[in-house]
């Protein structure tokens, strides 16, 4: 298994949960880092933050 198989891999069970049980729970230790990742079709999380609906921060 290569690293895009991963990513893949990956992108798949968040798929699945958010099918499932229709909200993914995210859980960060470096979070500036990984808010600026770019994993919603080229956007980051901050970048579709302001697009999300029924969010709540723990």
């Amino acid at each position: 298994m290569n690293l895009q198989d991963d990513k893949q891999n990956s992108m798949d069970d968040y798929l699945e949960a958010l099918g499932v049980n229709r909200e993914i729970e995210f859980i960060y230790s470096t979070p500036e880092e990984a808010l600026s990742l770019k994993c919603f079709d080229g956007k980051s999380f901050s970048g579709i933050e302001s697009e999300a609906t029924h969010k709540y921060i723990v």
